[in-house]
């Protein structure tokens, strides 16, 4: 068909184009302005830099309460999953529906359902880069800001609230090792001292100091690892992938340590050790097990000073633990529905249709010129006469 027969037949059969347009533009005009209205409004924030500590991560993870699921017991678990998943706790969730009365407003008596009307108005997304948003739908505008602003606010101060909680645990719970470690220190130097003196013995032969170098590292290894794994299983679940870890290294030393005492198993540190502890003297060994002994104590005091001091400063810094990208703004949100977009759709809509029906009556009539029409119509007639049978049968 050429352009102009187009045209000729648009033009033949136009108030049926003009009829159909104009109806269903009208019809857009009243749905976009009948429809239920709804607005959408972001917040976005991202974790502060100084707070991306791994250790932090599975500490804080346990600490907070969240349990993992299987697919983030990698080897690292994203700070933002961590803060997308929070954001999804109820202690976030009650702080928020009270900062914003959203049961007085949306008239709801039970919490529970409050908690899914959350569930169904608000959508958390972390992007690659970390950047986590909060998007809230509701029927104004104003309402949908404040509850992705409420949810910022409520996550910075929960966080901060057990964060610093947990920051003042920690320091309590290291003076109270670094205190036990030290009398330890002390009572094992006194030890080590009266040993020196009674079999007056003050320098170790150069055969036994490689022995004693490595199983005293050994020793303040156990210790250190104890320490960290007690520490965590105070406030972590036993399936906490950082607790496995530390059980599995804490059952690698104690065997190596085994191998070092055992004198009936070869040695399997590559031939560097002289001779197992049990091989030395008697005296030799007993000095060796309390020297190793103070060594190791010592230098898991000095290890749990210097973290007691680290958490002292932890517990008394003012943390910033995230960082607001952007807050939601009334005249930045989006509505729904576009009332343009659906008005544009049916001018297209009903032009597109119009155009499809003036070719649809053009065909109609023109329908008995065409060629093999009469017989078209013959055979229609012994389908019609086969279905009057088959009535009649019936």
């Amino acid at each position: 068909m050429k352009f102009i027969d187009f045209l000729k037949v648009i033009t033949k059969w136009r108030k049926i184009l003009y009829f159909n347009i104009i109806f269903l533009t009208l019809l857009s005009i009243i749905l976009a302005f009948t429809l239920p209205k709804s607005y959408l409004a972001t917040a976005s924030f991202i974790p502060t830099t100084s707070f991306v500590l791994p250790s932090t991560h599975l500490e804080l993870y346990s600490y907070i309460g969240i349990r993992p699921t299987p697919s983030r017991f990698g080897e690292v678990i994203s700070i933002g999953d961590i803060f997308a998943s929070f954001l999804n706790e109820e202690k976030v969730k009650k702080r928020v529906i009270e900062k914003t009365d959203l049961m007085e407003k949306e008239k709801i008596k039970d919490l529970k359902k409050a908690f899914e009307w959350l569930k169904e108005h608000v959508k958390v997304k972390t992007n690659p880069e970390g950047i986590i948003s909060i998007s809230v739908s509701t029927k104004d505008k104003n309402f949908s800001c404040d509850i992705a602003n409420a949810y910022i606010e409520a996550l910075q101060e929960v966080t901060e609230e057990l964060y610093y909680s947990y920051t003042k645990w920690k320091a309590k719970f290291l003076e109270e090792a670094m205190l036990e470690a030290k009398n330890r220190v002390i009572k094992i130097a006194d030890s080590l001292a009266n040993l020196k003196k009674k079999y007056n013995i003050f320098i170790i032969d150069r055969e036994y100091t490689s022995t004693y170098g490595i199983y005293s590292d050994l020793k303040k290894q156990e210790i250190e690892t104890e320490i960290e794994l007690k520490t965590i299983l105070t406030y972590s679940p036993p399936d906490n992938p950082q607790v496995q870890k530390l059980k599995e290294k804490l059952s690698n030393i104690r065997n190596k340590i085994k191998e070092l005492e055992n004198p009936s198993k070869p040695l399997g540190f590559g031939g560097v050790l002289g001779s197992p502890i049990q091989k030395l003297p008697d005296v030799y060994s007993l000095l060796l097990r309390t020297e190793t002994e103070y060594k190791a104590m010592e230098g898991v005091f000095s290890y749990l000073s210097q973290e007691y001091e680290k958490a002292k400063v932890e517990a008394t810094t003012k943390l910033n633990i995230i960082n607001v990208l952007s807050r939601a703004d009334p005249l930045l949100v989006e509505r729904f529905p576009k009332k343009g977009i659906i008005i544009l759709m049916g001018i297209f809509i009903s032009t597109i249709f119009g155009i499809l029906l003036c070719f649809y009556f053009e065909f109609l009539e023109n329908i008995e010129k065409m060629e093999g029409f009469s017989e078209i119509r013959k055979l229609l007639r012994e389908f019609k006469k086969d279905l009057k049978f088959k009535k009649r049968e019936d």
